[in-house]
């Protein structure tokens, strides 16, 4: 589950508390410098021409981890623009692809603009995963989290509107409204919202009750909304195939990277993974990746990474810097 919990833990990490300091040095920024200022250190003409590409282009760039064409698509998907829809958790995800300190963006959006939905989208998951942990009737955090989605401008977002629909209904109908929502969400910034307020846990498992071929279709249909869930669906299926040797859980994993590596958001470590598999029981394992797809990974994996992942006192937390 390690990108979850990164993701995770970039949030928890995020606190406002820290961020309000840069107040004071950075008074001649605006909201509307953020987005610029966030990318200035890959300004220059490649910066340029990435964004002149069509998705398609920019996703291939990013298939190889180019710096401008990961945080290209983390601008498109934070803003709303280039042809997709404002998805949080998916600028998220390219961000933690990108060279780009994921926490350095977020603490400037809180000094310069703390209504920046991209700043107050991970601000409140980092109080509601506190709500979760002290108790759900704990009515300070609700209140916070409440008189920050106030201020935000209208029109809000959806996953607003659905945690406030959260917070209005009684806490012992919560489990099953949340697990509805899990399985047919509006958007992914919802859902993230939503398994945050499930637990962990608890989704993982709701998802993939029973391993039904109803709740894969369900988890292929989400995860091109939702690129982080192809990546946990496609560790928990390999879970279970190493722990019962059946090759149907190793072809829907592959299927799930598939279609992770088709976004641009396969991590190295996952590509370390596929490789090894591809070593152990041959190339047609790994279908439908293909010839030129394992150049790719191997290019990306050279053998100092390899050693790094390989060694088995090295923290995954700098494992993770080190993609």
């Amino acid at each position: 589950m390690r990108r979850l919990a990164l993701f995770m833990g970039i949030i928890m990490m995020a606190l406002p508390g820290i961020a309000r300091e840069m107040v004071t040095q950075s008074e001649d920024l605006t909201c509307d410098s953020v987005a610029a200022d966030s990318v200035a250190v890959l300004a220059g003409a490649e910066r340029e021409e990435m964004m002149k590409m069509s998705l398609p282009e920019l996703w291939e760039q990013a298939q190889w981890k180019k710096p401008e064409a990961l945080v290209e698509l983390a601008e498109r998907y934070r803003y709303g623009r280039g042809g997709v829809e404002k998805s949080m958790v998916s600028a998220l995800a390219y961000y933690s692809e990108s060279p780009l300190e994921v926490l350095d963006l977020l603490n400037e959006a809180s000094a310069v603009c703390p209504k920046d939905e991209f700043y107050a989208y991970n601000d409140i998951a980092r109080q509601l995963m506190m709500w979760d942990k002290l108790g759900q009737n704990h009515d300070a955090v609700k209140r916070n989290i409440l008189t920050e989605i106030d201020s935000m401008p209208e029109p809000r977002p959806e996953w607003t509107h659905n945690i406030i629909d959260f917070f209005n209904t009684p806490s012992d109908q919560r489990k099953d409204k949340y697990k509805f929502f899990l399985l047919d969400p509006t958007d992914g910034d919802s859902w993230m919202i939503c398994m945050i307020m499930f637990g962990e846990d608890d989704a993982i498992k709701e998802l993939l009750k029973a391993n039904s071929p109803q709740y894969l279709t369900i988890l292929k249909q989400l995860s091109d909304k939702i690129p982080v869930l192809a990546s946990l669906a496609g560790q928990i299926l390999l879970s279970r195939y190493d722990e019962g040797g059946r090759t149907h859980f190793l072809n829907e994993a592959m299927e799930f990277y598939q279609k992770l590596d088709n976004a641009g958001l396969l991590s190295r470590l996952e590509m370390l993974t596929i490789l090894n598999i591809a070593e152990d029981n041959g190339e047609a394992a790994i279908a439908p990746f293909s010839k030129d797809d394992i150049a790719r990974f191997n290019a990306l994996c050279p053998p100092e990474f390899r050693e790094i992942y390989d060694d088995p006192t090295m923290p995954v937390e700098e494992v993770e810097e080190i993609e």
